[in-house]
């Protein structure tokens, strides 16, 4: 549902430009429960900058959603994809292939998931989904806040399957892992979507 009501509110917004095509919104978030914000310039306060409700389809223009933070206020020892809570409450990020969450008041750091391996990703990619669905941007990371901040979904990797071939550096002086690159010899194995998990 919420994959339509994104889709909707695109074409709202191309149909609110549709004056002039030179000028297209750049990027888009959630504000609300139904109502999603549009900016041109990434500040989401810009006179233009607008939000349309997906359910309504009313637009408010002039709107002022700046992000609470513009620089994370800290970063938790190790951590990967860093992203923060829609409400700016929380960060979520990826630690030795497990996801975390880190309270930004109080500094505590809750483990959502404990399987995580070389093998097993839990919130970040195998190199087949980073590269050919999830997108670079993506930076590897593979979990999504819920709109209200209380939830994560995100994808579960396992590569227990995938036979490895090592490739051996001329560099190193041992045989350890550090010495060496690995090249998968098929694709990945297929990212199966978890049910969301609560970060409180």
């Amino acid at each position: 549902m919420r994959k339509c009501l994104t889709a909707l509110v695109l074409l709202m917004s191309v149909a609110v430009s549709a004056k002039d095509f030179k000028d297209v919104p750049k990027a888009w978030k959630w504000v609300g429960k139904n109502e999603v914000a549009l900016t041109y310039d990434h500040s989401f306060t810009g006179n233009k900058d607008f939000s349309v409700n997906a359910v309504t389809g009313k637009v408010t223009e002039g709107i002022c959603y700046p992000a609470k933070f513009t620089e994370f206020p800290f970063r938790p020892e190790g951590a990967v994809n860093l992203t923060y809570s829609p409400d700016s409450t929380k960060m979520a990020f990826t630690r030795d292939n497990n996801l975390w969450v880190v309270d930004i008041a109080t500094k505590g750091e809750t483990q959502l998931t404990f399987d995580g391996s070389d093998v097993i990703l839990n919130g970040y990619s195998s190199w087949v989904y980073y590269e050919e669905i999830l997108g670079r941007p993506t930076h590897y990371r593979a979990f999504w806040w819920s709109p209200d901040s209380r939830k994560i979904g995100f994808y579960r990797f396992d590569n227990s399957e995938v036979p490895v071939f090592p490739i051996y550096s001329p560099f190193a002086e041992d045989a350890d892992r550090s010495g060496m690159g690995l090249a998968y010899s098929q694709n990945a194995g297929a990212a199966v979507a978890l049910p969301n998990v609560s970060p409180t």
